[in-house]
């Protein structure tokens, strides 16, 4: 549909980087990459270096040990799929997107509740969602993440 595009396969990006406390240079920093969400969005992903500095500590026992309390705290969020820049983005993020089916489901399951819709077609619906769940399983690049965040 898009010759000249080049799609993006959300598998192959790379979300983050590790934290890593710089000691070498006179300012002593702690930094690491994550994926700006804006860039996905607008389909050129980027990395984005976040740093903190930690000179304004004087003593240098107490300025490692903050740098390193907080490359853990970073690393830790970091794996957990923490993103500092969704905050900032208009955008709201990725959702997972067994996360994004299950809510579907349950969206269906309160409309059969509310008798907005039939059984049949609950039915109906939720045999579409498995086979999409099997279609995606086929495929060599699975749906990982879907657009926008879905809110509780």
């Amino acid at each position: 549909m898009y010759p000249n595009k080049k799609r993006i396969n959300l598998t192959e990006l790379e979300r983050y980087r590790l934290p890593i406390y710089s000691r070498k240079s006179k300012e002593k920093i702690v930094y690491f990459y994550v994926l700006d969400p804006r860039s996905v969005v607008e389909g050129n992903p980027k990395m984005v270096r976040i740093r903190k500095k930690f000179n304004h500590i004087h003593r240098a026992r107490e300025r490692d040990d903050a740098a390193l309390r907080f490359q853990d705290e970073v690393s830790r969020k970091l794996r957990e799929g923490w993103n500092p820049l969704e905050q900032d983005c208009e955008t709201k993020g990725f959702t997972p997107f067994e996360d994004v089916l299950e809510k579907y489901l349950g969206w269906l399951q309160k409309l059969l509740k509310d008798n907005v819709i039939t059984n049949k077609t609950f039915l109906d619906y939720k045999s579409r969602l498995d086979m999409l769940k099997k279609f995606n399983a086929k495929k060599e690049a699975h749906i990982i993440y879907i657009y926008p965040k879905i809110r509780n």
